[in-house]
């Protein structure tokens, strides 16, 4: 399903999105992670952007608002927002990546 995503959609930062290249109901946990992104911001110089974050590497895309919305809709696959049991796939498959530390004692 290709949605289509308008300025309100992005109050506020913290949205999951994925491109619609993974299929709902697939296993593959890891090819999920690569296509999934956690919507943000920065405030810098060049003020207020958007940012697209990768759950797999933490590469950061930074747009203006408009280009984060032209970027979403205007993708040959689309993107949609992530699904609960997609964001439970993607902890179970990437754990907490400390090197065997459970906590901060």
């Amino acid at each position: 399903m290709k949605i289509k995503f308008e300025r309100k959609d992005f109050k506020g930062s913290g949205q999951l999105v994925v491109r619609n290249s993974h299929k709902h109901g697939s296993d593959d946990a890891g090819f999920l992670t690569t296509v999934t992104y956690q919507i943000g911001y920065v405030v810098g110089v060049a003020g207020y952007r958007h940012t697209m974050t990768s759950l797999a590497d933490g590469c950061v895309i930074i747009h203006t608002i408009d280009e984060l919305i032209d970027h979403l809709n205007n993708d040959d696959e689309g993107y949609r927002p992530a699904t609960k049991d997609e964001l439970r796939q993607i902890v179970e498959y990437q754990g907490n990546r400390f090197s065997g530390r459970t906590s901060c004692s």
